[in-house]
């Protein structure tokens, strides 16, 4: 029974695994790295994961007096980085009539999750329908946060699911548009994968409320200092261990783009 459980549980990881390789090739964007550069430190909040297309990496301990030991080799072919803290933003489970948020932010760094009612939308149902991606959907509005949202919804898909927290109804929702078009989902595939979804907490993790966690994200993403200056967050670069890519920089194992981009959050309130 236990050799029945581990490889149940490896079964899981593979498929996870194989999803983020999948994601990497469609979403990610060339990194090189030269020998001698750190990918992730040890003991820093992590913030990739990626392919490796050529080389290799090596993942490195060392002991109380400096001395370094390889521990693993990752080789073209495989993934790199520290799982699931390479993970920023939101991790969402829904069990038990309840959704709980994860969150994970690097700028500054912060951790927190709050609990709320799942389903929370209140829906109002409409006869309006339309064709998404082959599929007969039906059109449904909800308030949310602050937000008008619009979706379509295919009972042909009979799940209650859908992207981000717009769930509850009686199919897949396969497109949800906020008012004025400012966020957008848009069904892209759909696959049936069995794969766990999980979050590992850590010692800065804090339990807090959603008022609380969206107010405080709000004001730290939508401060015009850092609009101004990306590097706002991270303090002086005079000592900092800083590496440059084509649309950014690593500054003290924090990603940091060029530009900062003007914060459209997907909650108001």
């Amino acid at each position: 029974m236990q050799n029945y459980e581990r490889m149940k549980q490896q079964n899981h990881y593979t498929q996870a695994l194989a999803y983020l390789r999948d994601y990497c090739l469609r979403h990610g964007r060339p990194m090189h790295f030269s020998q001698g550069d750190i990918f992730e430190a040890e003991g820093a909040a992590a913030r990739l994961f990626g392919y490796v297309e050529s080389g290799s990496f090596r993942y490195l301990v060392r002991n109380y007096e400096g001395g370094e030991s390889t521990v693993e080799t990752v080789a073209a072919g495989d993934l790199v980085g520290c799982y699931p803290y390479c993970l920023d933003g939101e991790v969402l489970i829904a069990e038990n009539g309840k959704i709980r948020t994860y969150n994970r932010e690097r700028l500054p760094q912060y951790e927190g999750y709050y609990d709320e009612p799942y389903p929370g939308q209140q829906w109002t149902l409409t006869q309006d329908t339309a064709t998404v991606s082959g599929y007969h959907c039906q059109k449904a509005t909800c308030s949310y946060h602050g937000r008008k949202w619009t979706v379509r919804y295919s009972e042909d898909i009979p799940t209650s699911a859908g992207p981000w927290k717009l769930c509850g109804l009686p199919g897949l929702v396969l497109r949800a548009e906020a008012d004025g078009g400012i966020h957008r989902f848009t069904i892209a595939d759909i696959q049936r994968i069995a794969s766990p979804i999980y979050y590992e907490t850590n010692a800065i993790t804090v339990k807090t409320t959603e008022a609380k966690l969206i107010k405080n994200r709000n004001k730290t993403f939508g401060n015009r200092l850092y609009l101004k200056n990306p590097t706002y967050y991270v303090g002086d670069l005079s000592n900092a261990d800083v590496t440059h890519d084509t649309e950014g920089m690593i500054v003290n194992n924090v990603y940091v783009n060029n530009k900062a981009h003007v914060y459209q959050p997907l909650e108001l309130k």
